[in-house]
């Protein structure tokens, strides 16, 4: 039977079916058939690779059994004759299940990537899954207790795919997925948000934003939305280069998970709602950071600032135009021959630099400036003669200094593995800060990214007799898809994957860590020189980055497409637990246009993170290039800032695993709406705010779906709109943005900078559903210091209304020992929803009479001015 493929959860006739003899044939046909029935099965036999379970074990964590080799294949190296299987309860909702090598020690991707540390294990009868496995072939089933979901399934066995497959250098292992499956995940790619049928490859490249080509990170999640609504993740916690093939087949679809080193680590998180798929995901790999406060303003960036008076111009002329701009960014120009901690002493003079740092705080305002890996080698150069000192550079394989080339010239990278680089790279940063006090770090080309592929001295030679069986970290067996079809060496445009970390680390297996570790020792080295919450932003990143540091999408292009991709990319990193995320606005490469800069910060605007930034040599697109995104950029940063309260408490919320995605698609609020599952050109803040942008040259008007059965309220007007596709009209100077019933929204009014807008008045938006519930929270504290949590005030909303034409809306407010210096009050109370204009108005039992209502637009404006927003409140009418 297992020649032929054939294990437990087959039907009877899968594969006899082939052989159905036609009746009255002759007898020397009948033996013909039968060879070719002999050789077929040879065939299968030597072409497949079958494990066996025995020695099954209950043990403290769950179970552990031996999986031993029955044929093997020798697919890309020799097959590996004993594994072990382990499997791990580890929470009522998280199954770990691994497969290693238990008589030789393999790679596995360090702890520290990870943020929870299983100390006690649950009883299987607790977990919301249920683990089966067949014996031989040796295959995993998972499945949801509750309606018995198969949420991974690696039972394929048959002539064209294995169950198992495990080499020193190729791992191999598929899940069956349902019949036209719907699959989110598996980035950092540029693409559309619902994955099709294609190989992603996973291996952190420096490459611009192509479609469909692995970039700058590498996050083995996917999550797995099922029909009525239920979703479930899977997690390989594998840190080497990787293809994950989706195939579509007759019946059911294929997710297969080639690997090229390491083990085969799998999380299986139960779910069954978005929400808490991905929470439980974070809670494992590393609750997302939450920034300082003023990072949630508007930044301005190129690469082609050349002097401090181009960047001091670009200042005023923000100011000039009334447009709110928090942070000027400077990029590599800034340095001296482009050596990392260093000024240009003629175009951006030291002096000089700190006294516009110094103005830039006292107006309330932040620089950053752009850090990369490569450290010039030079002697002479502080960074590189102390970073000599202590032997932290990466290691050629006879211990020698591994060499590269990006801008400076010939460099050596940091080795984030030796305990000593993390120190160094603290001193650098407070040395430099004490020269000119910057606020923010900003990390690229940390891939890390190299203009010699492989060391540039002594490139890597391919073997002109390849050896399947001798270990080649530069040209393993088995070539991943790296860049789209073009199978460039894993050396491309990097380091040379036989080059050393610290404690014999393969560069081979350490790669995809590389920007990972960097945001961490950076965050680190910004939290000591400055004292509080660091602004990090970084190009290159792996999963569980989130907990370090925020990340922007890379070299993206000036293009209504790349326009248009930024949102699915967004999301999908909001998925990985990276929340704090942007693209370029206006585009990085390439030549922008009005129409094109106009529509883009309509939706940058909305980004968690927000930055307009690009190329040298390409034309200036600051907002103020031309009237009409002057005054577009106005209109819509203004209400950006005004919801910064509402971002900074989404922030605040995913950071202590109360909530998760800040951007989200509307399948993630609405999974069980199929409408919702290929919808990627919207999207949401939070549960509340809904955008419908335009993302086509010369629009005028935008379709835009509606989940049915809640109500949604025009930004501007305040009315409800229909739900259902719906036709917005949304001329060049308007971005569509809608309220979601059942959400109260707060805000703030806006002023040029955060600094100032904290100082100002609140509003508060209540929208109610249908069922006449409005929830909502905000969350204050100083929006810098460490220790969050530590000080803060936390407000719940809650309104509630009823048919009898009774309404309540009350805030109640934990303070924990953090009140603002001044007294802000709560302006205005605005109500959405409210069919019948009230009576009697009452605030705190006091009667209120200067409200307004809204008999078009069925809302009601209650003057609140009296009332200090970190005290609780009740507002009530009939």
């Amino acid at each position: 039977r297992n020649l032929f493929g054939i294990h437990e959860h087959d039907p009877p006739n899968r594969f006899f079916k082939i052989f159905t003899i036609p009746r009255h044939t002759h007898v020397r046909d009948m033996k013909i058939i039968f060879l070719l029935g002999l050789l077929l099965g040879c065939t299968f036999a030597l072409t497949n690779t079958v494990y066996q379970l025995s020695n099954l074990k209950k043990v403290e964590h769950g179970f552990t059994a031996s999986l031993s080799l029955v044929s093997g294949s020798n697919k890309f190296g020799k097959d590996i004759a004993a594994l072990q299987l382990d499997i791990y309860f580890e929470t009522a909702q998280r199954l770990r299940f691994k497969i290693s090598d238990p008589f030789k020690l393999r790679w596995e991707v360090p702890s520290f990537t990870l943020a929870e540390k299983v100390k006690k294990w649950i009883d299987p009868q607790y977990a919301d899954y249920t683990v089966s496995w067949n014996s031989n072939p040796f295959g995993i089933q998972v499945k949801r207790k509750a309606g018995g979901e198969v949420l991974f399934d690696s039972s394929v066995q048959s002539s064209s795919n294995d169950n198992l497959v495990f080499n020193d250098q190729y791992l191999e292992i598929s899940t069956f997925l349902p019949f036209n499956s719907t699959i989110f995940g598996l980035g950092e790619h540029t693409r559309p948000l619902k994955l099709d049928e294609r190989t992603y490859t996973l291996w952190n490249q420096d490459i611009g934003t192509p479609e469909n080509v692995n970039l700058y990170g590498s996050y083995p999640f996917y999550m797995d939305l099922r029909k009525g609504g239920n979703i479930h993740g899977v997690f390989l916690h594998n840190s080497n280069g990787m293809d994950v093939v989706y195939s579509r087949g007759a019946k059911r679809d294929l997710l297969t998970f080639k690997v090229v080193g390491g083990i085969l680590d799998f999380y299986v998180f139960s779910g069954p709602t978005p929400e808490k798929t991905v929470l439980q995901y974070t809670e494992l790999v590393g609750k997302p950071y939450l920034p300082p406060y003023w990072a949630l303003g508007f930044h301005q960036c190129r690469w082609g600032y050349k002097t401090l008076g181009d960047v001091e111009a670009v200042v005023e002329n923000y100011a000039k135009a009334g447009i709110p701009m928090e942070t000027i960014w400077t990029d590599i120009d800034y340095m001296n021959g482009y050596r990392d901690f260093t000024f240009d002493p003629v175009r951006f003079p030291q002096d000089k630099m700190k006294s516009f740092v110094e103005k830039l705080h006292a107006r309330g305002q932040q620089y950053t400036l752009i850090i990369d890996p490569g450290i010039k080698n030079e002697s002479g150069y502080n960074a590189y003669d102390e970073g000599s000192k202590l032997g932290i550079w990466i290691k050629r394989p006879d211990g020698s200094d591994a060499r590269g080339k990006v801008w400076p010239g010939t460099v050596t990278f940091p080795d984030w593995f030796n305990p000593l680089t993390f120190e160094w790279w603290k001193n650098q940063a407070q040395r430099f800060h004490d020269i000119v006090p910057f606020d923010g770090m900003w990390i690229d080309m940390n891939e890390p990214s190299n203009f010699c592929s492989g060391d540039c001295d002594r490139p890597p030679v391919a073997p002109s007799n390849p050896d399947k069986f001798k270990f080649n970290p530069n040209f393993p067996p088995y070539q991943i898809n790296n860049q789209n079809g073009g199978k460039q060496p894993l050396f491309h445009n990097t380091l040379s994957m036989d080059d050393l970390h610290h404690g014999g680390v393969l560069h081979y297996n350490a790669h995809n860590l590389f920007g990972f570790m960097e945001m961490w020792a950076s965050r680190l080295a910004m939290e000591k020189t400055r004292g509080e919450r660091a602004l990090v932003i970084s190009r290159s990143s792996y999963s569980g980055s989130g907990k370090h540091a925020g990340h922007w999408t890379g070299d993206n292009q000036s293009t209504w497409s790349s326009f248009y991709r930024s949102i699915p990319e967004l999301i999908s990193l909001n998925l990985y637990g990276v929340n704090f995320v942007g693209a370029d606005i206006c585009g990085f490469s390439g030549a922008t246009t009005e129409e094109l800069c106009g529509r883009w910060i309509q939706v940058g605007a909305f980004y968690p993170f927000s930055r307009d930034h690009n190329s040298v040599g390409e034309p200036s697109q600051e907002l103020y290039r031309w009237p009409s995104v002057a005054k577009i950029g106005k209109t819509v940063l203004e209400i950006r800032y005004s919801l910064v309260p509402y971002y900074y408490t989404l922030l605040w919320e995913a950071h202590t695993l109360k909530s998760a995605a800040v951007l989200r698609a509307l399948w993630y609020e609405f999974p069980s709406d199929n409408t919702t599952w290929n919808i990627d050109r919207q999207f949401l803040v939070g549960k509340g705010v809904l955008i419908t942008p335009v993302l086509t040259e010369k629009a005028t008007s935008v379709k835009g779906y509606f989940p049915p059965d809640t109500l949604w309220f025009d930004f501007y007007t305040n009315q409800s709109v229909s739900s259902g596709f719906q036709t917005l009209n949304t001329p060049f100077e308007k971005v569509n943005i809608h309220i979601r019933g059942g959400v109260t929204i707060p805000r703030q009014y806006p002023s040029m900078v955060l600094r100032d807008s904290r100082k100002n008045p609140f509003q508060l938006t209540v929208a109610f559903d249908k069922n006449g519930i409005s929830q909502g929270s905000l969350y204050m504290d100083d929006g810098k210091s460490l220790n969050v949590g530590e000080s803060y005030t936390y407000f719940k909303f809650m309104g509630k209304g009823a048919s009898s034409g009774k309404y309540v809306i009350a805030g109640s407010a934990i303070n924990k020992g953090y009140y603002p210096a001044l007294v802000l009050p709560l302006n205005e109370i605005l109500v959405l929803g409210v069919p019948k204009q009230p009576t009697t108005v009452k605030l705190n039992g006091n009667i209120i009479t200067s409200f307004k209502y809204d008999s078009v637009g069925k809302n009601v404006r209650v003057d609140s001015s009296r009332h200090n927003c970190t005290l609780a409140f009740t507002l009530d009418w009939n």
